[in-house]
């Protein structure tokens, strides 16, 4: 069974894309998945978002791995905040991967973010040294593009985790989950950029979204990336059409 529980940046109360920062939990082969803990300057004041952190932290015992896109705050900004909530609590947190430029970048962004902050006054809830426990390398998995690591479920394996490249920032990455069981494919690819640019290559998402069994992104309304599958059967609320079919028995919500 495939679970997608967008906790928060998937939402919009307008026709206007959803805003980021994000956070999506998965749930595929008895892995649970934490995909994205994201936190900026727009949402440090938020309740909702600081509500969904508090319940991150709360549950984050029973999240198998962390999967980090890319090196900004939307993407990385508030995971020191919930994994040191964990250690306060003496529970080990789960291991987090992500590539090895999003590392060393993500590192210097939340050195930046912390100091920005701090000059403002701001108190984020976590410290410098909550960002080294981050990236230790006891608890941040650096990868490469298209390297594969397989993540067990019951002492048994069940889902493997690709990363392979977005576009968006040099080692940004969308990832391909694979459940061992049956070979079905997910592709979670939150931001991509298709065009090439002069320092980074064009996103490999053509290559491998076309063949996957799911595709999860932040379409963020009919203003957004995938507007056109959005049809309007009022005002208020856009509705997503669905295809009359399904692959693998699968169910559509």
């Amino acid at each position: 069974m495939l679970r997608v529980s967008p906790l928060y940046g998937s939402y919009t109360p307008s026709d206007t894309p959803a805003l980021p920062p994000s956070a999506t939990l998965i749930e595929l082969g008895g892995v649970r998945l934490l995909v994205d803990v994201g936190m900026d300057e727009s949402s440090i004041h938020s309740p909702t978002i600081a509500a969904q952190h508090r319940l991150i932290a709360d549950n984050l015992s029973n999240i198998d791995a962390v999967l980090i896109c890319d090196s900004s705050l939307t993407s990385i900004g508030a995971l020191p905040l919930v994994l040191s909530k964990l250690n306060s609590k003496g529970v080990t947190p789960p291991m987090v991967y992500g590539t090895f430029p999003t590392a060393k970048m993500g590192q210097m962004s939340l050195y930046d973010f912390h100091a920005r902050c701090s000059t403002d006054g701001v108190s984020l809830g976590w410290g410098l040294d909550d960002i080294d426990a981050v990236f230790a390398t006891d608890r941040f998995c650096a990868m490469k593009y298209s390297q594969t690591i397989v993540l067990q479920a019951d002492g048994r394996n069940a889902v493997s985790i690709t990363p392979h490249r977005s576009g968006r920032y040099v080692g940004a990455a969308f990832w391909v989950l694979r459940r061992i069981q049956d070979e079905a494919e997910v592709v979670v690819a939150p931001h991509y950029n298709h065009a090439k640019e002069r320092h980074l290559d064009a996103s490999q998402l053509p290559k491998y979204a076309a063949a996957a069994d799911v595709l999860v992104t932040r379409p963020g309304g009919p203003c957004g990336m995938l507007g056109k599958l959005y049809s309007s059967f009022g005002k208020e609320k856009p509705v997503l059409r669905a295809q009359p079919w399904t692959r693998r028995e699968g169910e559509f919500i």
